[in-house]
């Protein structure tokens, strides 16, 4: 999913549309858009440029030379097709981010090529969509993220357990980071200077400080750590089943009734979008409606002894099921439900 503050749309993939990218609307929580791409294989990532107000979609992977691995790129207005990107050195585009500071897309590439079995970092251009020779980095980078203060890419590479730091000043790795477990998801806070990274094999969260490019804290006793985002206004993380504040320690603030594989923040109306087995349930960081719902145990973080459980605090979530045929723009049937978050 990616979050497009433009059109005020969530662009999502998935829920069985196979290659169709469609677009919610964050007023209405209905379908207003959907576009069919090219099939090759499976769509794996997707990202948003805010200068050309455009939308990368990652897709494909080389199967003995019978499928193309492609990104697409398309209009966020209308979803008009401006670009279907290949390479003859890419194995399987994964994860992609778009960095506003050098107006470049960044493409994972989860490889192995040419018997080495290390992944690349791909960069597209913006305007011309040139793309350039891949940066090495490690096995199976499964996610990427962009830091804006520091002027550089993350890329959580799960085969290795390592984190790789590109600079996009000139395009090479300044630093790998050996983290605990397996990195599968990466959420950037601009407010602390910070990296999270999701490891949804071991329910972890560790947190990089991008001014030294170490280790700071690892957060342990998650459940369903799948997807990771950041909410700026609140300065709190969703991951899992849990809200994570950025403040020391990381203390546990309050939890959510449903963990997500893919999640998104929304910045325009200070809601965090997450994708369910058949909808997306939309949380507000900020209503008070109430039911009660308790973790059996509490997570805890490596820098301060283990929390207590926090009470639910308020959210609201809204269920939206999306069912689409082909291109056609459908309603999207709401299922409204209401959970008690409230907080420390």
């Amino acid at each position: 999913m990616a979050y497009d503050s433009g059109q005020h749309e969530i662009f999502v993939t998935g829920f069985g549309l196979g290659n169709n990218v469609s677009a919610v609307s964050d007023s209405t929580n209905k379908v207003v858009k959907s576009v069919s791409i090219p099939d090759v294989g499976g769509i794996r990532g997707i990202a948003y440029d805010s200068f050309m107000n455009e939308i990368f979609v990652a897709s494909g992977y080389a199967n003995s030379g019978s499928e193309t691995p492609t990104v697409t790129v398309i209009s966020d207005n209308d979803l008009a097709l401006v670009a279907n990107l290949t390479s003859s050195h890419w194995w399987s585009p994964w994860a992609v981010a778009y960095d506003s500071g050098q107006h470049k897309v960044f493409v994972t590439d989860a490889g192995p090529k040419n018997g080495n079995n290390q992944g690349s970092v791909y960069v597209i251009s913006e305007g011309n969509n040139a793309v350039s020779e891949g940066i090495l980095v490690g096995i199976f980078p499964k996610a990427i993220a962009y830091d804006s203060i520091m002027g550089e890419i993350f890329v959580a590479n799960q085969g290795s357990k390592t984190v790789s730091v590109i600079a996009d000043s000139n395009n090479t790795v300044v630093a790998t980071i050996n983290v605990e477990g397996y990195p599968s998801a990466l959420a950037y806070d601009p407010n602390k200077g910070l990296i999270f990274v999701a490891d949804s094999y071991q329910n972890t969260v560790s947190v990089i400080s991008d001014s030294t490019n170490t280790v700071i804290a690892n957060i342990t006793g998650l459940s369903g750590v799948g997807g990771i985002a950041y909410d700026s206004a609140k300065g709190e993380v969703f991951v899992g089943n849990a809200v994570i504040s950025d403040s020391n320690n990381f203390p546990v603030v309050a939890y959510v009734p449903e963990a997500f594989g893919a999640i998104v923040y929304d910045s325009g109306i200070g809601e965090i979008i997450g994708a369910g087995p058949s909808a997306l349930d939309i949380i507000s960081d900020s209503s008070s409606s109430s039911t009660s719902t308790n973790p059996t145990s509490a997570p805890s973080t490596a820098l301060s002894p283990s929390p207590t459980v926090p009470e639910f605090s308020s959210a609201a979530l809204i269920s939206v099921a999306i069912a689409i045929a082909a291109v056609t723009v459908c309603t999207v049937a709401l299922k409204t439900r209401t959970s008690k978050l409230p907080r420390k």
